[in-house]
């Protein structure tokens, strides 16, 4: 019995990371695929096979027409890294990721939809869309060095295209998401995000986000 509780217990702890990794590796595989039938990747974003407008327009209500959020924890899309994107249509998809909103969009979205729209917002500039604090923001810069650099690149355009680009994000989303990477919750979960998250505090967290806020907008 000890070893079966034990066993559950190291499937859960597990479960979240290797569903992460087997996500990201096919969000990959779907982009190779696609530029490789439709490429190269300017054409493929200037001229997309498959018809995604309507989606984007759907897209635009909460994310910003242009992908640059105007709306109280909503992220911006605009120059986020295709593979991110997409890995993140295919977890709301599956429902692994919540809002349930997110998930009746992503589950009626095709694999090239899911390509096409990662490519059309990685496209786009990322502009700040939300006013941050420059006392926090001076407060985050060391806190940022050591926590986030690494994955996240030292201009948060991250050091990989399967990476998500944070910089000029809105401070109020990246709040609510480290927030949620710390305290487990079935809304979020990364084994990354958690051991990183695990280690701030609220106000650690809030000046993070301030400084994040204040890259590249």
């Amino acid at each position: 019995m000890r070893r079966l509780i034990l066993i559950s217990v190291l499937l859960l702890i597990t479960w979240p990371a290797a569903a992460g990794v087997e996500q990201r590796q096919q969000a990959s595989r779907l982009l190779n695929a696609y530029l490789a039938e439709h490429g190269p990747r300017q054409k493929a974003i200037a001229q997309p096979p498959v018809a995604i407008e309507e989606r984007l327009t759907i897209c635009g209500y909460c994310h910003g027409k242009d992908g640059n959020s105007t709306h109280a924890d909503i992220p911006s899309l605009a120059g986020q890294n295709p593979v991110y994107v997409v890995e993140q249509l295919l977890v709301f998809r599956t429902g692994e990721r919540y809002p349930v909103m997110m998930h009746g969009f992503a589950k009626n979205l095709t694999d090239q939809e899911a390509v096409a729209a990662g490519l059309h917002y990685s496209s786009l500039p990322r502009t700040s869309t939300m006013e941050t604090d420059p006392e926090l923001a001076a407060a985050g810069a060391p806190l940022y060095q050591q926590q986030c650099a690494a994955c996240h690149g030292e201009d948060g355009a991250g050091v990989s295209e399967d990476s998500a680009v944070i910089s000029a994000q809105r401070p109020d989303y990246l709040i609510t998401t480290m927030t949620r990477f710390r305290d487990p919750n079935e809304q979020r979960q990364s084994h990354e995000m958690g051991a990183e998250a695990v280690k701030l505090s609220d106000a650690q967290i809030k000046a993070l986000a301030h400084y994040i806020g204040d890259l590249g907008g």
